[in-house]
């Protein structure tokens, strides 16, 4: 059975954790109004991205020795205390900058901990024959999550400005961790679990060709999360949590019903097109010149999110042992971070030089590379079961 209360409890969770993630899409406007320049938003928010990437093999030994649920639990209160602490930078960046920086790194690592804490955890409790539905409706909570984030934290720092923003960013977590405290443990591996090393999971040709589409989503998501604000500011568009309410309603719709069809056509025959609309949805950004345009570009590129992010999961794991997926998810959850952190500091250099238009057009080319690529993968594995 899929729909149990510790499937809709762990959900939660995970939507009041994106919740925060959502919120610090916005957090370029708090550099922006300390003297921050794109550079240093590029920096600062790839800071986080950097260390989620650095720690991956840390994450995926504890959650393995340490728990799905008590992973989680503690990522949370991380996240809450890191969160709660960027009241305290006032002033010019200049004078916290450094500081700063830090505090940003031991979020994501909290971030890379509850991220994929909660998906393996799902992937424990999900039955085989419904993976990308259940995997799709997990998504679903994030991306309302997502969606919430910055909407609320665009409402606080209106009103009450960026103190208020951020308690409200550490509120939400904190009644995440709580919930956890009433989910059991999925799977606890322990001290010598074999799992494998990376590379050798890096090394077979499905995980590399996950892998690489991850790095690739991750640049796109650092295109729009980490410079979209500023460009709509730049153009004198106001609302500019339209764009992630119209990405995370589309995904969602998209997660609610087309999990089933993945189910039944297969997530490899489904990846290839969700990777062209990705590409499409980020061109679109180009000609921005109206909310009209946020709202259909976040419609556009949240259906491509809602059906490739939980093909790539499923992908990946399909078929896997149980005591391999936190290695996995660790694996392709590190490369969703690394294009993330790669694109926020490639990304900013490209806009600086060439301005806001060409950080949205480098990310929509590589999903075309992408569905090139995937395509390329399709045709060999096909041709070796052929064989076989």
């Amino acid at each position: 059975m899929l729909y149990t209360p510790q499937f809709f409890t762990i959900s939660l969770a995970g939507f009041l954790t994106a919740c925060n993630a959502g919120a610090f899409f916005l957090f370029p406007l708090f550099i922006a109004d300390r003297g921050g320049t794109t550079v240093d938003i590029g920096y600062i928010m790839s800071a986080s991205f950097l260390a989620s990437v650095l720690s991956r093999p840390l994450i995926s030994e504890i959650i393995d020795r340490l728990g799905r649920k008590r992973s989680y639990f503690l990522a949370n209160l991380t996240m809450i205390g890191t969160t709660l602490s960027c009241i305290g930078f006032t002033g010019a960046l200049r004078d916290f900058f450094w500081p700063l920086l830090l505090i940003r790194m031991i979020h994501g690592i909290s971030g890379g901990f509850t991220f994929t804490a909660g998906f393996t955890y799902v992937m424990d409790i999900i039955p085989g024959k419904r993976m990308n539905e259940g995997v799709g409706i997990f998504g679903a909570f994030s991306l309302i999550g997502f969606a919430v984030g910055p909407v609320m934290a665009e409402f606080f720092i209106d009103q009450w400005g960026f103190s208020a923003y951020f308690l409200a960013a550490a509120g939400l977590p904190a009644i995440g961790a709580f919930l956890l405290l009433f989910l059991p443990e999925s799977h606890v591996v322990g001290r010598g679990s074999g799992a494998g090393s990376y590379m050798a999971l890096l090394k077979r040709p499905k995980i590399f060709t996950v892998t690489v589409l991850m790095f690739i989503l991750g640049m796109g998501l650092a295109s729009t999360s980490g410079f979209i604000s500023l460009f709509a500011q730049s153009r004198g568009i106001a609302l500019v949590s339209t764009y992630f309410i119209a990405y995370s309603a589309s995904a969602t719709a998209l997660r609610l019903v087309g999990g089933k069809f993945i189910d039944r056509v297969g997530e490899d025959r489904v990846a290839p097109y969700a990777l062209i609309v990705g590409g499409f949805g980020l061109i679109f950004l180009l000609f921005m010149n109206s909310m009209v345009y946020l709202l259909v570009a976040g419609l556009i590129s949240g259906s491509s999110q809602g059906m490739l992010y939980p093909s790539l999961n499923t992908m990946a794991v399909r078929n896997e042992p149980t005591n391999l997926r936190a290695r996995i998810m660790a694996t392709i959850t590190g490369a969703l971070d690394l294009g993330s952190f790669a694109g926020s500091i490639i990304l900013g250099q490209i806009g600086k030089a060439l301005g806001f238009p060409a950080i949205f057009a480098t990310a929509g080319v590589g999903f075309f590379v992408g569905f090139i690529m995937i395509k390329i993968y399709s045709m060999r594995y096909q041709d070796i079961q052929t064989r076989g």
